[in-house]
Formats: C-alpha cells, sequence, structure tokens
C-alpha cells in the first residue's frame, strides 16, 4: 500500500486532480489503516492518528502545492531577458528527454530529504546526556 505522498505524487502526475478525487482516492486506499480517520462529512478534511495524537488534515490545497511550478516559471521569464548575459547565465544544458521530464514533486522531494537525514544520523554514533 503506498505511503500518501506516493499517492499524492501518482494524482498529481495523472492530471490536474480535484479535491473530490484526492479525497475519493484517499478513503479507498486508507480505509482500513488503523492509524487514517475518515472524516464523518463528506468534504476535503481527513485525520492521521500519530503518536503524539490525531492531526486533522485539509486537501484543499494539497496538489497545488506539491506541485513546485515556481522554478520553471521563474526560468521561462528569466529566458525572455533582453539582457544576453542573464539569458546565458540560464542555458540549459540538458538533452530533450531530459527537458520532457516532469520536475520532481515537493511530496517527492520531501521524501528524499527526510531518507538523506535518515541515513546521515544512521551513521551517527549517538551520545546521551543526562
Amino acid at each position: 500500500m503506498p505511503g500518501i505522498f506516493p499517492l499524492l505524487d501518482e494524482q498529481c502526475a495523472i492530471s490536474q486532480t480535484s479535491v473530490d478525487v484526492l479525497m475519493h482516492r484517499f478513503n479507498e486506499t486508507y480505509v482500513k489503516e488503523p492509524h487514517f480517520i475518515k472524516s464523518r462529512v463528506k468534504g476535503s478534511v481527513f485525520s492521521v492518528r500519530h503518536y503524539a495524537g490525531v492531526v486533522e488534515y485539509d486537501l484543499s490545497h494539497f496538489a497545488e502545492a506539491n506541485i513546485d511550478s515556481f522554478f520553471t516559471e521563474l526560468y521561462t521569464e528569466l529566458q525572455k531577458s533582453s539582457n544576453a548575459f542573464v539569458r546565458n547565465l540560464l542555458k540549459d544544458e540538458r538533452s530533450n528527454k531530459e527537458k520532457l521530464k516532469r520536475p520532481p514533486s515537493t511530496s517527492f522531494q520531501f521524501r528524499a530529504q527526510v531518507n538523506a537525514l535518515v541515513q546521515d544520523l544512521n551513521m551517527c554514533n549517538p551520545h546521551y546526556v543526562r
């Protein structure tokens, strides 16, 4: 069973997903999970039972926040610059195949950073202070 982030990535990759479609997929996928709490009221809210307590999440802007388009838009605008120096700074050296790839989503980057942090922490020798 996929986690919430991979499911969010999948839905964002398919199309411009709606909150209702995303909520339906979450409810369908996690209905038997003891930590997932489906909202009793139809809407965009669900809860997760964490070790410290229940946390409520609102899916209203999950998909939009997961699609990191800021740098793509910034890059496109800077390529239009009348200043040759600015245009050359951003010269795209990627192959055509690489240019067609979808940029990594926010949740993908978050997972990669957490995994790197866990690897770094596992390489350390902990010292406990009383």
